[in-house]
């Protein structure tokens, strides 16, 4: 009987040192309200932009450039950018998507600050005027949680690889 009390004993000692032990090798991250409320923040942020940085230089002739920006979310995340060139129709007088020229761009994995990427298409002389759309993702192991699409604006002199220096523009017309 003694025997039997000490073994009771013994087992409910493990089990109450095993299961905190358990508990704390639980994975930890980001709960859906914390994901859900860097998204909200990160897609009202003054910090994520899409540009023209080259348009048709010397250094560059009948070159675009097209450049995003985008904040991490404060944890570890993977983020991306897909851009796209459009062009303008005068006969619809609207932007339209420019066949062959989705690209996307890994970024890595950022837990904190900005990251920047961009591509540069070549054209013909007199290919029109040009813009573009990015479209920001932040996947947390490797699930999309979060994205948002940004066309082409002016007035981020702070674009990498610009030509010339700061240069940021919504649109570039190739003539």
């Amino acid at each position: 009987m003694r025997a039997r009390m000490t073994l009771s004993i013994i087992v409910a000692s493990l089990l109450a040192t095993a299961v905190p032990a358990a508990a704390s090798k639980r994975p930890t991250g980001p709960t859906h309200s914390q994901i859900s409320a860097a998204v909200a923040r990160v897609k009202r942020s003054r910090n994520l932009w899409a540009t023209v940085n080259i348009c048709n230089t010397k250094r560059h002739p009948d070159v675009v450039g097209i450049r995003g920006q985008m904040p991490a979310l404060g944890f570890s995340s993977a983020l991306s950018m897909q851009v796209e060139l459009r062009y303008w129709s005068d006969a619809e007088k609207r932007y339209k998507a420019l066949a062959n020229t989705k690209h996307t761009l890994a970024l890595g994995a950022e837990r904190n600050g900005l990251r920047q990427g961009g591509i540069s298409f070549q054209f013909t002389p007199h290919a029109g005027t040009l813009a573009g759309t990015v479209r920001f993702e932040w996947r947390l192991h490797s699930r999309a949680i979060g994205h948002v699409v940004r066309h082409t604006s002016a007035d981020h002199p702070d674009a990498d690889q610009a030509d010339p220096a700061h240069f940021s523009a919504g649109k570039c017309t190739i003539s």
